[in-house]
């Protein structure tokens, strides 16, 4: 198979037919579209999980890789309130490098207000850079939650942030020396700064108390990915015009540098929103200094439409994330 995010026909002929829910307590198990497991645990809590891997420099696992799991359980409406975490080390790795990559989840798990209750260490030739799988605990204690298969026929489609700006800010990090050859470092400076809007508490704290239906984060495979399994998931299709896209100029640069299709790069801490107020959605998050704007809705058929200007083309199932082109190369 090829690298990256399994193809969606895989996950179902491989990986979802095998599965068959057994326990009662399970509300929602694993799906296409839907990115957290929901169990009932009493009349009163209700337990969320999620679990993702990254892979990358012991500069950035501790940093970056704890969001994705993270986001998935908060964007339901759980509060999270910890992470498991299992550590693969790659044999050249010292302990120093161990040591990096926990005090800097110590420092993201401290902003997020969250504990590591456990997981597990190894090093392992079978890898040549750090992996880091987290598995995100949250509990609602409501009964209602959003989800993606909750999206519906004639909804506004909301996005938050930016396209592709999780990984821009990883790109400028880790290829600095490269791209410092075109740009000047206040600019390189600029794109490192969009990691601080990773975490979604402050726009989940506004949704909450918004007219929404449905959510989906834009993680792996990028904005066009998360188009695809959003509308898996409702069983419906899409028409989004690709100029309402979000983009920050730092994405746009460092995508032409590096040729990547920022449309197709991972945006961690971007979200998805189905609703039928959808100015009303947009003007709550933007007072609460939220960038959020209508990007498309959803329509009757499968059909998944990009629009840009006159012309049309059709969404296609998620690909590779485009940041497996480059550090595949390396």
């Amino acid at each position: 198979m090829k690298n990256g995010k399994a193809p969606e026909n895989v996950l179902v002929r491989s990986v979802l037919k095998q599965l068959k829910k057994k326990r009662t307590e399970v509300i929602q198990g694993p799906a296409i579209g839907e990115q957290a497991g929901i169990m009932d645990i009493s009349e009163q809590q209700t337990v969320v999980l999620s679990t993702n891997p990254f892979i990358g420099t012991k500069k950035e696992v501790g940093e970056y890789g704890l969001y994705e799991a993270v986001n998935d359980v908060a964007m339901t409406g759980a509060e999270v309130i910890s992470v498991l975490v299992s550590i693969l080390l790659p044999a050249k790795m010292e302990e120093k490098g161990l040591k990096r990559i926990m005090e800097d989840l110590r420092i993201q798990c401290q902003r997020l207000n969250i504990d590591v209750i456990g997981g597990h260490t190894e090093v392992t030739p079978s890898v040549l850079e750090p992996i880091l799988t987290v598995t995100a605990v949250g509990v609602l204690n409501e009964k209602e939650y959003f989800h993606s298969s909750s999206l519906k026929e004639e909804m506004e489609i909301v996005m938050t942030k930016w396209c592709g700006f999780s990984e821009t800010a990883r790109l400028a990090e880790r290829m600095e020396q490269e791209l410092q050859t075109r740009y000047p470092n206040d600019f390189l400076d600029g794109a490192k700064a969009l990691k601080q809007f990773l975490p979604i508490k402050d726009e989940m704290e506004v949704l909450k108390a918004c007219h929404i239906s449905a959510i989906h984060q834009v993680s792996k495979s990028g904005v066009f990915g998360a188009l695809w399994d959003f509308a898996a998931a409702g069983k419906v299709g899409l028409e989004v015009d690709l100029m309402k896209i979000p983009m920050k100029q730092e994405t746009v640069e460092i995508c032409e540098f590096f040729d990547l299709n920022p449309y197709r790069l991972n945006s961690v801490g971007s979200l998805l929103i189905a609703t039928e107020r959808g100015n009303d959605v947009v003007e709550a998050l933007n007072r609460s200094g939220i960038p959020a704007v209508i990007i498309g809705k959803t329509v009757a058929g499968n059909d998944r439409i990009i629009r840009n200007g006159e012309e049309e083309r059709y969404l296609e199932p998620p690909k590779s994330d485009e940041i497996n082109k480059l550090f595949i190369m390396e």
